[in-house]
């Protein structure tokens, strides 16, 4: 067998169709013309097409053309008019983009200085068939902080009024049970993005119904206002490429000539923030769903912008040097091994009027960045340790409960949280006073290894009528009033945990967006206020609604939306990601001992490991029963990036939610003894009230491909009785964790006791001591692989082999002996303690099915000094699970020496299910007698782990090589090397060209450092 390090690690493999009929039918249909689609309804525009928009809710299509003009179009499905319903000219230049805007702080401020304007203007109705009409004239004042509630737009010279109606109560019982009116005349904010520089926003509204019966053929359906424009600085025209909306309302522009981008307030037309970074212009806008802002430039880089690392200018601050610093960062060598690290600062001279701000990006990939890091996208193997359950409920009548474990790995947040979680309503009633608290769930995302609300947060109020109808259940609801607030405002101004202590406030009720605007609404307030009942929600205690009156049979609520970009349905990955833990009976205390595997997708490269934020693990506890459904019992949610930070550390207590309608079983108080106090997986006492919390027992291990793979080539195959045969044989390669082969050199059996629980067996069983564990390890001098960072160093504390006791329930009428539970003892303590004779007197050993189980060993050198051996004096055991009808078994032992994985489990007996096996094709016959030839190359991904700052390949795991019989499938025989051994040959035997690299250099410092400093 030969290996070496693979050049280049694997991105992925081209899969072949080599069936030649379905290749000759692919083949045939490829070679088909294309058929020609025969377009129901062809439009007409007079120039060539640049952008499209679609007016959400109604047949109408807006199209921007070369010339700068924009044109709407009828697309419902019964019309047969292919020329534009309104057309005008919007711009000088050609026309970029098209954006319909869908955030609520444009409508809020229309809507605020458009009543202001009705009570001072008499209402003009003017409409123009070739243009749009402007309301809002250039040189109005306006307010420099968007902030401010009072913010203004344009001042009018003369304001569109909606026609004024009133309902028929209204006209006959205006003072008791007349209702105010909500006419549903839709509009819709459109932004325009030209060549010209400049971004113009339009509202067009779909007039009243009754106006549509006019029998004029040039009547348009739609009336368009100019609301505001902004135009770039300069003197020259800067051609606008892209623009987006943001969550926030702002508008992301990108020009042509320019590599920065800039964020627009619409409200009063000036630019609040400018992107430094790209060094080429930016040529694509994108939003995350958490409400970042992505951008892609010419240089080959794309850019994540967080506001949260966006702080006030600093007083005295100059903005051209740090500007020039962030430039020359952005600048970096690509000879770096990482993208250069982006400030977290903010520029500008606050006194300023209307200086523009600098944002900084919180994150930058670079396409050639990637190569240098030589990672990829693989797949990671996550093991999960299900140690124990303690203190769960007790959900049967007769009997405790019968538990079993599920665990799935969720994308996008606790699958526990429902989504009417997230959105909550008061009572209806018509006096708008409910003093009523609401509790909502929130989430947070991973940022910055903290877990921080996403950008894109809101609270949002909606004020809902409900109008009873003449039959039960034939009521009708709207939307009459809304508004919102940043979900981080909300939670800094909560006074506490209680809902008694809340400070309200009073806050103004705005239209619908995209409706109204609504005069019933312009004096209308909410009041409501905040408090943290927990930190996974947020209490909102709705006052009263001021303002608003109902009519006769009508009613309002309010209904709370906690709005966040990872709401809604939580989606499951691809590949294995749930797994089922054995059923335990009659116990609300079990030891499960089963370890569950999945596969997740992350990004790995030479010293790090990127993964989803969103990735978590989530546990469901069951009651498994016979004739009606299992009942839930409890649940745990562990965020991907815990369980890998608890990678090594062992088996944690983790507490559990209870489902509702359960409570944790405490069982009585009893005197343990010192033994059983010692058990981690003894369940707690009660305490003084006889309260106790439930826990999941759990371990992680996160077995990641190392970024250097090893090539293996199976050259031949020798001393095989039948490989002369015509049996074709072939050779399977895998890895795992300890040596495999220890467990078969060294098993001794004992016999079998008839029904019972209790057995007792005295007998000794010799194990002979391999070699390797004769042998004392070097503690002078490091491995060259380790000093090569190829794989980390094993631990001092690791305890190594240990002597391992399984317990079976023989089965002679199947012939498939069950498995019940197993007991270890560290092989350094087992052998101390049979050189100073300490174990010739038996002691109990903790047992895996229980924590009451115990098995008596006692330990003795073999018979012949002159032969290292161990004597394993099998005394009894205790407390051992029924596996018979009878309730009893029929257990024997097998005793073994045992390399441990990290949760645990013999390696004999370990199931990486998750881990690839690779098979070589079948031996053909060489010179020699026995001989099969195979010269078989394969490229092997090598177990490793991420610590340190290092992904290196794990300590104490071999290569191991099974000899298969390809007809009957069995094993004829097996082998395996340590992969430190393989490592450490192609250390031997690589030679360096160079004398003063990097690694070269590090191997040096290694030899000259001491063993105490090391």
């Amino acid at each position: 067998i030969h290996w070496g390090p693979a050049p280049l690690p694997l991105a992925g493999a081209c899969h072949c169709l080599r069936h030649a009929g379905l290749g000759r039918c692919f083949m045939a249909e490829a070679l088909q013309p294309p058929q020609a689609v025969q377009p129901g309804l062809i439009l007409k525009p007079t120039f060539d097409v640049v952008a499209l928009a679609e007016l959400e809710g109604s047949p109408y299509l807006l199209s921007a053309d070369g010339k700068g003009a924009l044109s709407c179009w009828d697309v419902s499905p019964s019309t047969t008019r292919d020329d534009p319903v309104h057309y005008f000219e919007a711009h000088s230049e050609p026309i970029s983009q098209v954006v319909l805007l869908k955030s609520n702080r444009l409508p809020e401020l229309i809507e605020a200085k458009e009543w202001d304007f009705f009570k001072a203007v008499p209402p003009k109705r003017k409409t123009r068939r070739g243009g749009a009409s402007r309301i809002y004239p250039e040189d109005s004042a306006v307010s420099e902080d968007p902030a401010e509630e009072t913010a203004e737009l344009p001042a009018a010279e003369a304001a569109v009024e909606p026609k004024k109606t009133r309902s028929l109560l209204e006209r006959c019982f205006p003072c008791c049970c007349g209702g105010p009116a909500f006419p549903s005349n839709p509009h819709w904010l459109i932004a325009t993005a030209a060549e010209d520089g400049a971004v113009r926003v339009w509202r067009w509204r779909l007039l009243p119904p009754r106006s549509h019966l006019q029998k004029d053929p040039e009547f348009c359906p739609l009336e368009v206002d100019g609301i505001t424009e902004w135009t770039a600085e300069g003197g020259e025209k800067d051609p606008i490429s892209n623009c987006l909306e943001l969550h926030d309302g702002t508008l992301a522009v990108a020009f042509k000539n320019s590599n920065d981008v800039r964020l627009v307030d619409l409200g009063t037309s000036t630019v609040r923030w400018v992107l430094y970074g790209h060094t080429k212009c930016v040529t694509a806008l994108a939003q995350c769903s958490d409400g970042r802002l992505i951008t892609g430039g010419a240089d080959g880089a794309v850019r994540l912008w967080a506001k949260r690392n966006w702080t006030t200018p600093r007083s005295g601050a100059h903005m051209e040097p740090i500007k020039d610093g962030l430039q020359r960062a952005a600048d970096a060598s690509f000879d770096d091994a990482l993208p250069p690290d982006a400030p977290s600062m903010v520029w500008g001279e606050p006194g300023q009027k209307q200086e523009a701000t600098v944002g900084v990006c919180s994150m930058a990939f670079f396409a050639h960045m990637q190569q240098a890091k030589k990672g990829e996208i693989a797949a990671m193997v996550l093991r999960v340790l299900v140690e124990a359950g303690q203190n769960l409920p007790k959900a049967d009548t007769l009997s405790l409960s019968d538990p079993y474990v599920t665990c799935t790995l969720l994308d996008g947040g606790d699958a526990s949280k429902v989504r009417n979680e997230f959105q909550a309503e008061t009572e209806a009633t018509r006096a708008g006073e409910w003093n009523e608290s609401l509790i909502l769930a929130i989430r947070r995302s991973m940022v910055g290894g903290q877990l921080q609300l996403p950008e894109c947060s809101w609270l949002d109020f909606e004020v809902v009528l409900k109008t009873r109808g003449l039959l039960p259940g034939s009521g009708t609801s709207q939307v009459i009033a809304r508004c919102s607030v940043k979900l981080e405002e909300a939670m800094a101004s909560a006074t506490g945990p209680a809902a008694s202590s809340t400070v309200t406030r009073a806050a103004k009720l705005y239209s619908p967006v995209g409706m109204g605007p609504y005069e019933a609404i312009t004096e209308a307030e909410i009041v409501y206020g905040f408090f943290l009942p927990s930190e996974d929600s947020i209490g909102v205690v709705v006052e009263q609604v001021q303002g608003l009156r109902c009519g006769a049979g009508q009613s309002m609520l309010v209904r709370v939306t906690s709005r966040q970009s990872c709401a809604g349905t939580v989606k499951r990955l691809p590949a294995k990601v749930r797994d089922v833990t054995s059923v335990r009976k009659n116990t609300v205390n079990p030891c499960f001992n089963d370890i569950l595997e999945f596969e997740v997708p992350v990004f790995i490269g030479d010293r790090h490991v990127t993964h989803s934020s969103e990735y978590r693990l989530h546990f469901q506890v069951w009651d498994q029963d016979v004739l009606t459904a299992d009942d839930f019992l409890a649940e745990l949610t562990v965020p991907l990036s815990d369980a890998l930070a608890a990678d090594g550390q062992g088996v944690r207590s983790y507490p559990l939610k209870l489902a509702p309608g359960f409570k944790a079983h405490a069982k009585k108080k009893s005197n343990p003894d010192s033994w059983q106090r010692a058990d981690p997986r003894r369940p707690e006492s009660p305490d003084a009230k006889g309260h106790v919390t439930p826990k999941l027992r759990i371990g992680f291990q996160a077995i990641v491909p190392c970024p250097k793979q090893l090539r293996c080539t199976v050259e031949r195959l020798g001393g095989m009785a039948s490989a002369g045969t015509k049996a074709a044989i072939q050779v399977r390669m895998r890895f795992v964790e300890g040596n495999p082969v220890m467990p078969c050199l060294t098993a001794v059996q004992t016999t079998w006791k008839r029904q019972t629980l209790k057995p007792v067996w005295k007998e000794k069983c010799v194990l002979d001591i391999p070699k390797e564990l004769r042998q004392t390890a070097d503690e002078q001098s490091r491995a060259r692989a380790v000093r090569k960072g190829w794989i980390h160093e094993k631990k001092a504390d690791d305890d190594g082999p240990v002597v391992c006791v399984d317990i079976y329930d023989r089965d002679p009428i199947s012939g498939t002996d069950e498995y019940i539970c197993r007991g270890s003892v560290p092989f350094t303590e087992a052998w101390n303690a049979a050189q100073d004779g300490s174990g010739g007197r038996p002691t109990a050993v903790r047992l895996s099915h229980s924590y009451e189980g115990k098995l008596w060993l006692g330990f003795e050198l073999g018979p012949d000094p002159d032969i290292p051996q161990l004597v394993v004096v099998v005394e009894k055991a205790d407390k051992l699970e029924g596996r018979d009808v009878s309730g009893a078994s029929d257990p024997f032992c097998v005793v073994r020496l045992a390399d441990l994985s990290q949760l645990g489990e013999p390696t004999d007996k370990a199931q990486h299910t998750c881990l690839p096996t690779f098979d070589t094709p079948p031996g053909m016959p060489g010179h020699g007698r026995g001989e099969l030839v195979f010269k078989h190359e394969e490229v092997l991904d090598v177990p490793g782990a991420f610590a340190e700052s290092v992904v290196a390949a794990r300590p104490n795991w071999h290569l191991m090589f099974d000899v298969v019989d390809m007809k009957k499938q069995v094993i004829m025989g097996s082998g395996s090397v340590p992969v430190v051994d393989i490592l450490n040959d192609i250390c031997e035997t690589e030679k360096m060209d160079a004398t003063n690299t990097a690694v070269a250099i590090r191997e040096r410092l290694e030899d000259m450092m001491s063993p105490f400093k090391r």
